[in-house]
C-alpha cells in the first residue's frame, strides 16, 4: 500500500476498534472509536488534530453515523450500552445503558432517524425505536443461520432496501 494513502492518527495506546465516515456541512468527518472507549472525530482533509475527543464508553465496539442526519453518531459498547451524540454540539441526545442486558453489542446498523438495529454476542438482534424510553420492537435468537464459534455468534447485517435487512454469518 502506498504510504500516502495511509492515515497516521497518533491516538496513543488506545487501539482503534471501529471507524465511520460522514459528510457534515462542507467537511468529511472520520469517526474513530477506540478500545479504551474514546471517540475521536477528525476532518478527513485536515487530519492533524481531532475536532472532538471524548470518552463515551469503557470500550467502543461499533459506531455509525445516521444516514440522513449525519451530525448524529451512535456508538455501542462491550458493556451493552448505546449512546447517540450530536458531533457538532458535542451533546448526548439519547442513551440506553443495558440495551442487551449484559451481553456485549457487536453490531449496529442505523435504518433511519430514530431507528437502528443492534446485534450481540449471544445472537440476539433488537430493532430499537428512539422515544421517551429505550425500547425495541423486535428481537429474537438467531440459531439456524449463524455458525457458533466457541460461545460467540458472528454475523453481519446489511441494509438492502428501505425496509429490508439481510443477515450474513461466517
Amino acid at each position: 500500500m502506498d504510504p500516502s494513502n495511509q492515515l497516521d492518527l497518533k491516538i496513543g495506546l488506545d487501539g482503534i476498534s471501529c471507524t465511520d465516515f460522514a459528510t457534515v456541512g462542507d467537511k468529511i468527518l472520520l469517526a474513530v472509536g477506540t478500545c479504551n472507549g474514546r471517540i475521536r472525530i477528525f476532518d478527513y482533509v485536515d487530519r492533524t488534530k481531532a475536532l472532538l475527543q471524548k470518552r463515551w464508553h469503557k470500550t467502543i465496539r461499533c459506531l455509525s453515523f445516521f444516514p440522513k442526519t449525519q451530525n448524529l453518531l451512535i456508538s455501542a459498547s462491550s458493556q451493552s450500552g448505546l449512546k447517540v451524540h450530536d458531533v457538532i454540539s458535542e451533546k448526548q441526545t439519547w442513551a440506553c445503558f443495558q440495551a442487551h442486558e449484559k451481553s456485549p453489542i457487536s453490531s449496529v446498523l442505523v435504518l433511519e432517524h430514530g431507528q437502528w438495529v443492534t446485534g450481540d454476542e449471544n445472537g440476539i438482534i433488537k430493532v430499537h425505536v428512539q422515544g421517551e424510553t429505550a425500547s425495541y420492537c423486535s428481537s429474537g435468537y438467531l440459531r439456524s443461520r449463524i455458525r457458533r464459534v466457541g460461545e460467540r455468534f458472528y454475523f453481519t447485517l446489511i441494509k438492502t432496501g428501505p425496509s429490508e435487512l439481510k443477515m450474513f454469518g461466517d
